[in-house]
């Protein structure tokens, strides 16, 4: 029930997005509009959460360990971005450089801050997660600031956590706007290393990735499939081994040769037609400013 909720609830703001940066040119009218939309959202995630609560200490802990810093790490990023548009210098690309450079040196100092609680989320550790994502009485907080008040939604350090994503996410936008200004080439502004994971079977991964060469989709239909191999491997944090001779093993089925794409097919079909059933739940939308965390 729980990740079934946040899943569509998360889908649902991601399409948002997507729309608002279509719709607009001007990037300030984008980013407050996408503001607003993100504290909708989590305005919708915390009435959710304080009705159903959770079944138990580990929903608990991977809700505010992965759910809602997933959430709020949004707004924090687009909270920045925001301002780092409205204060962006106009004169020089000097000037513009130096701009970047202060808030990358800002940046480097919250992460030496907070250069253990960044170690223990870069490894993956989980032993302290009940005393950092769960709700019980004995709270640690590096920082006040970093420690929110109220008890029934909120721990000693996911919204500590919310600030290392969003950070990490507002690192990058910083630097593809200093490669941007030194007319060199612009890197994806989300790193492929520790975002994205391939959890399904390598067969699957296979399967899509000669159905993309295929369809003649990458690089005007000129990518190799080794060459995109090595990136899929790379992107995905995956391993896949003698690809060619799972695809050969693909090609020898007798029937449902594209097992994959045939589950993907179904549940974006299903996806789409679930998209409107969310609701219930009722948003005031409100102001918001660089310094609000009660949403």
């Amino acid at each position: 029930m729980l990740s079934e909720f946040t899943d569509k609830l998360y889908v649902g703001l991601e399409e948002d997005i997507e729309i608002i940066g279509l719709k607009h040119e001007n990037s300030t009218k984008k980013i407050a509009e996408i503001l607003t939309t993100v504290q909708e959202t989590l305005g919708k995630l915390r009435h959710f959460i304080l009705e159903s609560d959770f079944s138990d200490i580990q929903e608990e802990v991977f809700f505010f360990k992965h759910v809602k810093p997933k959430f709020y790490s949004k707004y924090i990023y687009f909270i920045n971005v925001y301002n780092f548009t409205l204060q962006r210098p106009l004169g020089s690309d000097d000037a513009q450089r130096e701009h970047i450079s202060a808030e990358l040196a800002g940046l480097k100092r919250f992460f030496d801050h907070n250069n253990a609680f960044y170690q223990y989320y870069r490894s993956d550790a989980n032993h302290l997660d009940e005393l950092y994502f769960s709700r019980r009485p004995f709270r640690i907080c590096g920082e006040l600031d970093d420690c929110e008040h109220d008890g029934s939604y909120n721990t000693s350090h996911d919204y500590k956590l919310s600030k290392v994503i969003a950070n990490e996410k507002y690192q990058d936008y910083l630097r593809h706007e200093t490669a941007r200004l030194n007319g060199g080439p612009v890197e994806m502004v989300t790193p492929v290393d520790a975002v994205f994971r391939w959890t399904s079977s390598k067969t699957d991964a296979v399967e899509l990735i000669y159905s993309l060469i295929a369809c003649g989709v990458l690089n005007n239909g000129n990518a190799g499939v080794k060459p995109f191999v090595d990136w899929f491997q790379k992107a995905f944090q995956i391993d896949l081994g003698n690809y060619y001779h799972k695809y050969s093993d693909m090609c020898n089925r007798k029937k449902d040769r594209t097992t994959f794409l045939d589950k993907m097919n179904a549940a974006l079909i299903r996806r789409m037609d679930e998209k409107d059933d969310l609701n219930g739940v009722k948003v005031f939308p409100r102001r918001f400013n660089s310094s609000s965390r009660s949403v």
